[in-house]
Parts: C-alpha cells; structure tokens; sequence
C-alpha cells in the first residue's frame, strides 16, 4: 500500500476551502467552482476502486451537507470514482495500478496528466450541471456554467497541486 500522507493535507485544505470559501463566495450565477474533485483526481495510482468509492461517498455526502444539494454533489462524483482508472488508461494506457505514487506530471507524463484532469473535471462538471439543470430549456446558461465552472475547478486544481507539489511526489 501507498504512503497516504502526503494525500491528507492536500485533502484537508481542499475540503476547508471548498465548504468555507468557495461555497460562500458568489463570483457569479455562473461559476461555481468545485474544486474537492481534486482530491480523486490525485489518490494514489494503487487506490482501488471500492477505496475511491468510498472517498467519493464521503466527499459527496460531505458537499451536499455543506452546499445543500441533497445528493447531486454524491451523484456526480461517485462516476468519477468508479471510471476513473479508465479515464486514465485513456489518457495514458501505460498508467496502470502497478505504479506507485500519486498521478503527476511525473508519473503519467505532462501531456497525459493534463488530459487526465481536463477529463476528470469535464466530465464532474458536466454531470453536476446537467443533474442541476434537469432540463435543456435554458441550454445557452447551462453550457456558459458548465464552461466556466470547468475552466475554473482547472486553474484552482492546478494551483493547488502547484502548492502542494513537493509534498506529493512532484506534482
């Protein structure tokens, strides 16, 4: 089993900042960053998928609790958990559980490890906005809040994984 330690205070300042920042900072009717996805997107390459389903479940529930979303926070994450070795099998077909470490530019490569986010998080925003919306009536609001939900849980991952670079691995 991996060295999950270096996974705890990435985690632990992700969840503070989404529940108490982000959640309570109106930017606009139009981004909604989401950055807690990013704690899936660099569990250790070894993780299971039960292990990534449950952290989905706790994440989810947790989100909901805080956003009041009864549920669409766990829905759209748990697809997340579940295909996620797939989404970076397609990324990078060498990124196997048999490596160590956490998904990095490093261990993956650059370019597959930006695909790899640009897809976890694609995909999160994706599933949220449509199970949000419920409808395509208003289809023009809901591609502009998907857009620029997705581009912004993108650069605030990527800034967080910048912050916390040396303590995992190289990020």
């Amino acid at each position: 089993m991996y060295n999950n330690k270096p996974h705890i205070p990435f985690s632990i300042t992700v969840l503070f900042l989404q529940i108490f920042v982000l959640n309570n900072i109106t930017f606009t009717s139009y981004v909604v960053p989401l950055l807690y996805i990013s704690i899936i997107v660099i569990m250790p390459l070894k993780s299971t998928r039960g292990i990534l389903i449950l952290t989905a479940v706790i994440l989810g529930i947790m989100m909901d609790l805080s956003m009041g979303t009864y549920g669409l926070n766990l829905a759209s994450t748990l697809p997340l958990a579940y295909f996620r070795q797939n989404i970076l099998f397609l990324c990078n077909e060498s990124a196997n559980s048999k490596k160590d470490g956490f998904p990095s530019k490093r261990t993956i490569g650059y370019h597959n490890f930006i695909c790899y986010v640009l897809l976890i998080c694609t995909l999160h925003s994706l599933l949220f906005f449509m199970l949000e919306a419920m409808t395509f009536s208003n289809i023009e609001y809901l591609l502009t809040r998907f857009i620029l939900s997705t581009i912004a849980t993108l650069f605030l991952t990527f800034v967080m994984l910048s912050i916390f670079k040396k303590r995992m691995n190289g990020l």
